[in-house]
């Protein structure tokens, strides 16, 4: 499950997680673009929550690097209320910052909530700063919110070689209004379905930025799970890395742990 961020975050990030999942050659032949991606999120079935410990690499123009540590939560319900919240543990000046999205089962994008310990105060996120960089990062609240297969529009664009592998390309619109993106390509592969990377263009038809998975491990026999993420920015040379140093699949995360207590306590 976990199926809901169908970005960076979001599949990526908090449910970008798959299993091996092979078609026939005739049956790929007749996937429309929706049901590529439907095939693709299908493989995050095999858990409800989750928790990562999360490296998190600001990389300049320069090539010079800040680091910072993260703890990322994420549960679907029975009742298909989907919560992530991720808290920042170091360094100390970004210590117990956390980020709370909340969906509803008939949310369009959910909500956001930004904890700073310095002001001791809630921050919801809305319009225009979902477009804002996060805490520095080149990924934005946008890239981090919930994104529902229902809000986006789906066509199969081809197929293309992607590294590797063999990928299905499929662009994905916005239903409404307010996207930062007006068009993301999808790029997933034939043999497995899992998302490698995903383009980003805005409402110009610039090249914004690149978010791609690395080091695909195999766990439990039966799905596919990267240990590294990496955004590139295309118009200013910066880049986000964000390495998975540790995960656990089904801890027994209850909806008590994204309250706003749990914000605030950065737990």
């Amino acid at each position: 499950m976990l199926k809901s961020r169908l970005s960076i975050a979001i599949c990526f990030l908090a449910n970008f997680i798959f299993t091996a999942a092979v078609a026939s050659a005739d049956a790929a032949r007749s996937f429309s673009g929706e049901q590529i991606v439907r095939k693709c999120l299908e493989n995050g079935k095999h858990h409800n929550d989750m928790v990562q410990e999360v490296t998190m690499r600001l990389i300049d123009e320069e090539g010079d690097v800040q680091e910072r540590s993260m703890r990322m939560k994420a549960l679907l319900t029975e009742e298909k209320e989907k919560f992530s919240l991720i808290t920042f543990t170091a360094p100390r000046r970004e210590k117990g910052i956390a980020l709370l999205t909340v969906a509803k089962a008939d949310s369009k994008s959910g909500d956001q909530f930004l904890y700073l310990p310095s002001t001791r105060r809630v921050k919801r996120i809305l319009g225009a700063s979902r477009s804002a960089s996060f805490r520095g990062s080149e990924f934005t609240f946008e890239d981090l919110s919930d994104q529902s297969l229902e809000n986006y529009r789906f066509e199969y664009v081809g197929k293309a070689k992607c590294g590797q592998w063999q990928c299905y390309l499929v662009d994905r619109f916005p239903k409404q209004d307010g996207s930062n993106y007006q068009r993301t390509r999808l790029w997933i592969d034939q043999e497995h379905f899992r998302l490698v990377k995903a383009d980003f263009h805005d409402h110009d038809g610039a090249f914004l930025k690149t978010l791609a998975a690395h080091s695909f491990k195999l766990e439990k026999n039966n799905f596919w799970y990267p240990r590294k993420l990496v955004m590139q920015n295309h118009l200013n040379g910066k880049r986000t890395e964000m390495l998975v140093n540790d995960v656990a699949f089904n801890p027994g995360l209850k909806v008590a742990d994204f309250s706003e207590r749990a914000l605030r306590r950065g737990r």
